[in-house]
């Protein structure tokens, strides 16, 4: 039933993917940036569930290079909806735990939704806990005002802060990219995650983000103190939906809580608003309040929340 994962397969992984998850449609482009840009040390294997030549189901162990630990793995099984609740996803996740013990695993971790009930069983019966929740949010842009917060952006301007977008940005600078590579390092590590956040490499982010089929890079809004990026918000498209996604948003610790952030969201607004798209979404960890706050005053709803599981084989030493 299961075969190592081929070349011929990305198609039928993407068309069950986006069955899945149809809220959140993906692209075989995308699939395979994701495949190209897997760093060497990153421990990575995937199957596909095949019956009469029909693909029914894939599985898969990957770890994650910005919470990188060489003995902890993420899983992730995908079974088409028109069958499921037939052992494949068992199966599947039993061939998981089988190839893995030959890197004797400290822990393993996966994701689903609130919105997926039979997921969330699926997960709890076999031993796995909830350990963190990222609210997903979306905002109506054909009812949002992007002048009714005339001067969030203005008194920020009016410190000595400016805004450029990241085409902007690499004509005035031209080391941007290792610039914002040192910016995401300092903000990621404030991120709230399952385990810490470790660097990528500069080789890796400018692959990661620069050649991403979802680069949006008028959608980007980089703040500068002087020449110093010192905030980010950045927006990407990804194909098959109709609105756009937030990526990162953050600001330095030394350049926190005067309103940069908000500055940057709304001049990503107010770009994504002029460009037509109907909605903008975003994903923040549930007790992020400081994120939170700034999407539920700029009119954000929420959604199914991501729900993260992990299983803990033994304490890292």
């Amino acid at each position: 039933m299961l075969r190592p994962f081929e070349d011929r397969d990305y198609a039928a992984r993407l068309e069950i993917g986006n069955r899945v998850f149809p809220d959140h449609p993906n692209s075989e482009e995308s699939l395979r940036h994701g495949d190209y840009t897997r760093e060497e040390k990153i421990l990575h294997k995937r199957w596909v569930w095949e019956e009469e030549g029909r693909v029914l189901a894939f599985c898969q162990y990957d770890q994650e290079a910005w919470m990188y630990h060489p003995q902890k793995f993420w899983i992730y099984i995908l079974v088409d909806p028109a069958f499921q609740n037939r052992g494949i996803g068992t199966a599947c996740y039993d061939h998981l735990l089988r190839e893995l013990e030959q890197f004797d695993p400290i822990k393993l971790s996966t994701y689903t939704k609130d919105d997926m009930p039979g997921s969330l069983r699926f997960l709890e019966k076999r031993g796995l806990k909830p350990t963190l929740t990222e609210q997903q949010s979306s905002l109506d842009l054909s009812t949002y005002d992007p002048d009714a917060y005339p001067d969030e952006i203005e008194k920020i301007e009016a410190t000595g802060i400016r805004f450029l977008n990241l085409p902007e940005y690499e004509a005035e600078c031209e080391e941007a990219r290792k610039r914002l590579w040192e910016l995401d390092n300092e903000i990621s590590p404030d991120i709230p995650t399952s385990d810490p956040v470790t660097p990528l490499s500069f080789e890796t982010f400018c692959k990661y983000l620069f050649e991403s089929p979802h680069l949006t890079p008028e959608g980007w809004v980089i703040a500068l103190d002087g020449d110093t990026p010192v905030g980010i918000s950045n927006l990407w498209k990804r194909k098959g939906n109709a609105g756009i996604n937030t990526g990162l948003t953050g600001v330095l610790r030394s350049h926190r809580k005067r309103g940069i952030a908000t500055a940057c969201k709304l001049r990503a607004l107010r770009w994504a608003k002029a460009q037509g798209y109907p909605w903008v979404r975003t994903e923040n960890e549930e007790n992020n309040r400081g994120m939170l706050g700034i999407n539920e005053r700029l009119g954000f709803q929420p959604m199914p929340s991501w729900h993260h599981y992990e299983i803990v084989f033994r304490e890292e030493s």
